[in-house]
């Protein structure tokens, strides 16, 4: 039996669905199994709310997730979080503090810079707004 600390998320979710034979199971079944291992409930509900959504908005963005969740501060990677950050406040209905810790931050001021700068700059806006709708949308079959 491993220690805890050699698990992550991915690791867990991958065991489960090799046991039943799945491609993917429901986050609850995966939060509840994070729980019954042992990991800390905030860190918990932080990447089951957020797991996919990091990974969504790199692939919208043509980066990688390490990409997105390090500390590169060129233009195109810094704008691409900033408008990530805004629209997973919006979308996953988290808080500051939740938002920058999913995205590699350190306190909930990346998250408020993040909204105001998204806010009062049309480009990026209109960038959030292609991107929620995106991540709204993203179950729907094309007909």
């Amino acid at each position: 039996m491993r220690d805890l600390s050699e698990y992550n998320t991915r690791e867990i979710h991958r065991e489960i669905c090799q046991r039943i034979k799945l491609d993917s199971i429901p986050t609850y079944v995966l939060e509840a199994e994070l729980r019954r291992r042992g990991v800390d409930e905030k860190e918990t509900l932080l990447r089951t709310k957020g797991h996919g959504f990091v990974q969504f908005c790199a692939d919208h963005f043509d980066l990688t997730v390490s990409q997105m969740t390090g500390p590169g501060r060129t233009q195109r990677v810094a704008e691409s979080r900033l408008v990530s950050m805004a629209v997973a406040s919006k979308v996953l209905k988290m808080q500051g503090l939740d938002v920058a810790l999913l995205f590699g931050r350190k306190d909930h001021s990346s998250a408020v810079y993040a909204r105001a700068t998204v806010a009062c700059r049309p480009l990026l806006r209109l960038e959030a707004v292609d991107l929620e709708h995106k991540w709204n949308n993203r179950n729907q079959k094309k007909t």
